[in-house]
């Protein structure tokens, strides 16, 4: 009998050491385990990590959700997030993940690119940039 690998234990497994900055620079609090992945929570702003599978595709998207006082939540991907915020293109913050090793290789990548979001998000009107990038997702889907 062959045993497959759990693309989300590669996750619970490898994530926390490449996102340990969150809890070390930024104050959140995590990881915490999800069915998908991991996640992390400060006052306002909320990352989560998680693989994903759909027909033959896999891979892993990290979401970003900011939260207003008033419980207003705003939800966009890294990729999308990172070009809004000029920092490259989304296609900087690659989701689809085949394989465990792809999968690793991802984690990595989600990594630096929240790394250098965040300090964009922290030094910029968040809420600009996630209406930034609403406008972006929505352009995308239009094709321009």
């Amino acid at each position: 009998m062959v045993r497959r690998a759990d693309p989300v234990a590669v996750i619970w497994a490898e994530a926390p050491l490449a996102l340990s900055f969150l809890a070390e620079d930024w104050g959140f609090t995590g990881p915490e385990r999800t069915a998908g992945g991991v996640a992390y929570h400060r006052p306002g702003v909320h990352v989560d990590m998680s693989f994903w599978a759909w027909k033959n595709e896999r891979g892993i998207t990290t979401t970003l959700a900011k939260v207003d006082r008033d419980g207003t939540e705003q939800r966009a991907s890294l990729g999308v997030l990172y070009a809004a915020s000029g920092l490259g293109p989304a296609s900087a913050v690659p989701e689809s993940a085949g394989t465990l090793y792809v999968i690793r290789k991802r984690i990595g990548q989600h990594a630096a690119a929240l790394g250098a979001l965040m300090a964009r998000l922290d030094a910029v009107d968040s809420g600009a940039l996630f209406s930034r990038s609403s406008r972006t997702r929505d352009a995308g889907h239009r094709g321009g």
